[in-house]
């Protein structure tokens, strides 16, 4: 099966410019003949959405959005991470979940529901959404049998139950798509991935995690969406802090090739990890709030001078302009490294 991987980088709240980010993923999924292509949770609404989630008309905007999205799908299907918006007995209720979306001679909307629900610090999901039905969850595409989970649920013994039924109740192998917006934490992304792969194992199934990438006020997303096999191996991974959108084929020759992931013992890693993600943080906190430039103290110290270097790696030299504000306590040398440093990242003082 040829699945086209959507690590996309949405505003919280822009349903509209998330809409087109989508369909312009699956025209390019159109392009590599693609038999499904796979959304991150939330990718519709941007995560965390929080109290958007209590307005009427975003809920409506997000129903009108999957029509739209599913007219562009001819000749593929997509799943697409969005809050579910069902009316029961006349009542507005609100799923954590996705949609799968296709167009034959019509366009197709399928809900599918998380059926449980995971809090965390940065977003209660239960102050917002009801549990679903895991049941809602379990779609036939091509030679596999696909069972959707939302964040940590595909952790949770309800879906290993459903994994398990529909092995043993159909021929078809059974790819598990995780859909997740998982918040980077420094150094934990190959334990994730190792417990990913062993979850695969024990259960039989491949593993697709579509993970979201981006800034959003205190939280960094940090994108690392990966596929497995049902042996646990690591088939294809996506690179970090960066959007990613590509082919990925999942046959009995793809599932003989592993991967390997970079060595956590590779000099500078940590730093390097911390520089990417502070990086996107800052750049997505300019980008979506409609800033262009900054301005930064300069004192010829190693703060001013990484605080610069950073915002240049991530605004570009023309884009960042430093002040010197020297006191009566200022020394000669602290003007002139400060200059120096100007000098060396290309921006004025």
């Amino acid at each position: 099966m040829k699945l086209f991987i959507a690590q996309i980088n949405p505003t919280v709240g822009d349903i509209e410019k998330n809409s087109r980010l989508i369909i312009k993923a699956i025209e390019q999924a159109k392009e590599a003949q693609a038999s499904l292509v796979v959304f991150p949770q939330m990718a519709l609404t941007g995560y965390p959405p929080h109290d958007l989630l209590r307005n009427r008309a975003f809920t409506a905007a997000i129903s009108q959005a999957w029509q739209t999205i599913a007219e562009a799908c001819q000749g593929l299907k997509a799943i697409v991470g969005s809050p579910v918006v069902s009316q029961e007995d006349g009542e507005e209720t609100l799923y954590n979940g996705a949609v799968l979306l296709s167009h034959n001679e019509k366009a197709e909307i399928i809900p599918l529901q998380a059926s449980a629900l995971h809090d965390h610090s940065w977003f209660a999901a239960s102050d917002y959404f009801n549990n679903g039905s895991v049941t809602a969850s379990a779609i036939t595409c091509e030679d596999y049998k696909v069972i959707v989970s939302i964040d940590d649920e595909i952790l949770d013994e309800e879906f290993a139950s459903l994994a398990q039924q529909e092995k043993h109740s159909s021929d078809k192998q059974i790819l598990a798509i995780n859909l997740a917006a998982r918040p980077f934490v420094s150094g934990q992304w190959q334990q994730h991935v190792a417990l990913l792969q062993q979850r695969a194992q024990e259960l039989g199934v491949h593993v697709l995690e579509a993970n979201l990438v981006g800034g959003q006020d205190q939280i960094i997303l940090e994108g690392g969406s990966l596929l497995i096999s049902n042996q646990g191996q690591l088939l294809h991974y996506a690179p970090r802090f960066h959007e990613y959108i590509d082919l990925w084929t999942l046959d009995s020759q793809s599932v003989a090739q592993s991967v390997q992931l970079p060595s956590e013992d590779e000099k500078w890693a940590k730093e390097s990890e911390l520089a990417e993600a502070i990086c996107l943080g800052l750049g997505d906190y300019m980008r979506k709030n409609g800033f262009t430039d900054v301005v930064l103290g300069i004192s010829g110290g190693i703060d001013s001078a990484l605080c610069a270097a950073l915002a240049v790696r991530t605004l570009g030299s023309e884009h960042v302009h430093g002040i010197y504000m020297p006191s009566r306590f200022s020394t000669d040398i602290s003007e002139e490294e400060g200059a120096k440093l100007c000098r060396c990242l290309g921006i004025d003082l």
